[in-house]
């Protein structure tokens, strides 16, 4: 399984995955702060560090899903200044997902 954790902290994700006993082919981060980037590098080192998200798209299944998704955005990106655009879609990748968001970052050269 590839992993995409957005706003990825300590990495807590890997944590449940690995308990879970779930197998992780590629864990994908975006994370600014240097010192949980540290912490996670420190504990997985095979993590993948993306950057900074500049642009996101949400696709929904349903119109009425807008509002509330939307809120939900707003209160994990807050103070992230990035691009977005919203999709009403027929279906997703999956039959169950209600929502599908793409999200891209940008890699630093360099980080402190």
């Amino acid at each position: 399984m590839n992993v995409l954790s957005l706003f990825d902290g300590l990495s807590c994700g890997q944590i449940a995955l690995e308990r879970a006993d779930i197998d992780v082919k590629n864990y994908y981060a975006s994370e600014i702060d240097k010192h949980a980037i540290k912490v996670t590098q420190h504990n997985y080192p095979n993590t993948i560090q993306l950057g900074d998200i500049t642009k996101i798209t949400i696709y929904l299944v349903d119109i009425r899903y807008r509002e509330p998704v939307y809120r939900v955005m707003g209160k994990w990106l807050k103070g992230v200044h990035y691009v977005s655009t919203g999709l009403v879609v027929t279906a997703l990748a999956r039959p169950e997902w209600l929502v599908e968001i793409d999200a891209t970052a940008v890699i630093p050269e360099t980080r402190d």
